[in-house]
């Protein structure tokens, strides 16, 4: 008889390989094949190398680490995303270019689920706080989603790198806000559950950020 416990732990590794190969699956979809052969030519293998590993029922961290290596030959990518999938699974991509893919992450993840929910969906800072509070934040995310105003709007995010520093650009289509409140505070300063999300990626994953004055574009720094 099969050891339960062991059981477990291989159904949750495959179900975490799934989960990867969606996250690379939405990323190619991203990418323009004319400029960007190259990238979805690893990704596509990185791909077969995890639904094999399905398969046989293994992990392997070297294949990710191989591919990483890959990743570093990239100088220059662009990507766009409309939801928060799709935003998570192009986030992981980009920060495995970076020094620090961990910090890089984390400023990545809010600075696009910004672009989306209160750049091209056009959910306040207001508006937020009170979805939170009654637990309807997806539910008007998804709502704003199909409306007819906001469904076709696309972000995207550019990604550059030379041997001094890596730029990411991040754009949205939406009306643009007050930034400068928010590079202007500390993290000890945060008093709301929400509202953090630039000033944790102003103090932890860039070395500089700046946003144009609409407020719809905010360009990021890491130095190298």
């Amino acid at each position: 008889m099969e050891n339960p416990q062991a059981c477990l732990i291989q159904a949750e590794r495959i179900q975490h390989i799934h989960k990867a190969i969606a996250d690379i699956n939405l990323v190619l979809g991203k990418v323009d094949v004319n400029q960007n052969e190259f990238t979805r030519s690893i990704a596509n293998q990185c791909k077969f190398r995890l639904q094999e590993s399905v398969k046989t029922f293994e992990i392997l961290p070297s294949i990710f680490q191989h591919y990483v290596k890959l990743f570093n030959l990239v100088d220059q990518i662009e990507l766009q995303f409309r939801t928060l999938q799709e935003s998570r699974a192009c986030a992981i991509f980009l920060s495995q270019l970076c020094p620090n893919p961990e910090n890089a992450l984390l400023g990545l993840s809010e600075l696009m689920i910004n672009a989306i929910e209160h750049g091209n969906l056009e959910i306040s800072f207001e508006e937020k706080a009170d979805l939170l509070l009654r637990n309807k934040w997806l539910y008007e995310i998804e709502a704003r989603m199909q409306d007819a105003r906001f469904k076709k709007r696309l972000a995207s995010v550019t990604l550059r790198r030379n041997k001094d520093e890596i730029k990411i650009v991040i754009t949205d289509q939406g009306k643009g806000f007050d930034w400068s409140y928010h590079l202007d505070l500390e993290p000890g300063e945060i008093t709301e559950k929400h509202g953090r999300g630039i000033t944790i990626a102003n103090y932890f994953s860039f070395d500089e950020m700046q946003y144009n004055s609409k407020g719809n574009v905010v360009t990021c720094v890491i130095e190298r």
